[in-house]
């Protein structure tokens, strides 16, 4: 009787102290994690795990070309600047869509941060300065902000958007029709947006069209504009 009694006291001393124990622990990730959030910490961690960073930072090719006002442009318009390079078209029917949708409440969320957006036409053949420029205007954006490029070739933006492991192709079976009557191909082309950093490199990648990882990408060229 007198084993039992004293088995069972250990035995409640024992649960008391793993329950004190957990608590301070409970209590101590609390905070630690309140201080994180405070900071920004847990944010930014999580950011960093949803864009995608590649290995290693992957310098954009070169390549010239006018944006929608004209204006000359190659690969020296990342320099100095961080920038979100994007490939698309304007009579894209499926993803472009979303994804300009996309750039523009994201660019209004940087309004106050000296940042740009990049967008390489895949579709140089209809996709003049004077049809950027009327594609650009429908979503209300700087074009200062938002420049949309055409390089006047195929070739260079293949070996860019190559350059950075990816690839365009026509879409068989799927016809687009344009404004003038005619039609063409649609095009299989990246859905990323692609962080360049004021060195010209590629150094994240996360999804065009999944608005939580446009989300997160704000808020990490706030932090690293904080941080420059």
């Amino acid at each position: 009787m007198l084993q039992c009694r004293w088995q069972r006291g250990v035995s409640e001393r024992g649960v008391m102290i793993a329950l004190v124990v957990g608590m301070l622990l409970a209590g101590a990730l609390g905070a630690f994690a309140l201080l994180m959030v405070m900071n920004g910490t847990e944010e930014e961690i999580v950011d960093e795990v949803v864009l995608r960073a590649p290995l290693e930072p992957v310098p954009v090719g070169s390549f010239r070309g006018v944006d929608q006002l004209g204006r000359e442009i190659d690969e020296s318009v990342f320099r100095g600047r961080w920038t979100v390079l994007t490939f698309g078209f304007t009579h894209c029917p499926t993803a472009c869509p979303i994804m300009h949708g996309e750039i523009a409440r994201m660019v209004g969320m940087l309004r106050d941060v000296p940042a740009q957006v990049v967008t390489m036409t895949v579709d140089p053949a209809n996709d003049t300065p004077e049809q950027m420029r009327a594609y650009v205007d429908r979503f209300e954006v700087s074009h200062d902000r938002w420049r949309f490029v055409t390089t006047g070739d195929i070739e260079s933006v293949h070996r860019i958007v190559q350059g950075l492991g990816y690839f365009l192709s026509d879409i068989p079976g799927s016809v687009v029709e344009l404004p003038d009557g005619g039609t063409m191909m649609n095009i299989e082309h990246p859905t990323r947006f692609f962080l360049v950093d004021p060195e010209g490199r590629v150094v994240l990648m996360p999804s065009g069209t999944n608005r939580v990882e446009v989300d997160a990408l704000a808020r990490t060229i706030r932090s690293r504009l904080r941080g420059s």
